[in-house]
């Protein structure tokens, strides 16, 4: 609580948090003699999400802690520069550990005091569905990954080997890779609504947790600007909160903060 440590304390506090939760992660599968790959992305992949929610988290109350620190000043000397006394108190809100372990489990990387919750009771024949989906997106996946691009890859190996001039066969490399674009896209879409669709909306009818926009209509994008705030939307809307709209306040230019 701010009242017994200090700012520079809790944000410090909170900056040793999230970098061990990230780079403990990292530095477990460096170390391992023979890494998998599949293996070191199942670890990594939540901890990079735990990291970029205790961000949010941190943030979040980092600001509520500044507002309740200028709204008692202004109580304190009587004057009402700043209209921060129709807002609530930041105590006022459920802090618990159950709200901090339903944000963690929740499908968003923005931090809130409240979520909407819907719907009332979780619809069995909705989680079917959606569990049914992802089991037929991870067995085409599995189709599509042996029947065309293992053999594909299996194939490149030839090019890849020095020739009588001692170089590869580049031609025969650009070939093969552009004979995986086809199977590597099914793949792509695949992985994209079974992780955006189906299993996002899963874990959100299992938390009844309201906001369930987790991507807009990114194949009507006209550049690359659009697509990308249009086909991930929980990592835009962090993006945006977190590190545009910041920077923006503190004064940095546009072009500075979409960099």
């Amino acid at each position: 609580r701010a009242n017994y440590i200090s700012f520079i304390v809790t944000d410090l506090l909170h900056g040793i948090n999230i970098c061990l939760s990230f780079i403990f992660p990292s530095y477990y599968v460096l170390i391992q003699p023979e890494a998998n790959l599949l293996d070191g992305l199942c670890l990594l992949f939540p901890s990079f999400l735990i990291s970029l929610k205790l961000i949010s988290y941190a943030h979040v109350w980092h600001g509520d802690r500044i507002r309740e620190k200028k709204k008692k000043n202004n109580n304190y000397n009587n004057k009402k520069k700043e209209n921060l006394d129709d807002l609530p108190g930041i105590y006022t809100f459920n802090y618990s550990l159950s709200h901090l372990l339903y944000f963690m489990l929740a499908p968003t990387l923005c931090y809130q005091h409240e979520y909407p919750r819907y719907p009332e009771k979780i619809r069995k024949s909705y989680v079917m569905k959606r569990i049914l989906e992802i089991a037929i997106s991870a067995i085409l996946m599995l189709i599509f990954a042996k029947q065309y691009v293992e053999p594909i890859m299996q194939n490149a190996l030839k090019y890849m080997k020095e020739d009588s001039h001692g170089g590869w066969n580049y031609i025969g490399i650009a070939e093969r890779i552009l004979k995986l674009s086809i199977p590597n896209l099914a793949i792509w879409l695949l992985m994209f609504f079974s992780f955006f669709h189906s299993i996002l909306n899963l874990i959100s009818e299992l938390l009844r947790f309201g906001d369930r926009r987790f991507y807009r209509d990114w194949w009507n994008a006209n550049g690359m600007q659009t697509f990308w705030q249009r086909w991930n939307t929980p990592v835009h809307n962090f993006a945006l909160r977190h590190v545009f709209s910041p920077c923006i306040r503190a004064g940095y230019s546009t072009r500075f903060a979409q960099f």
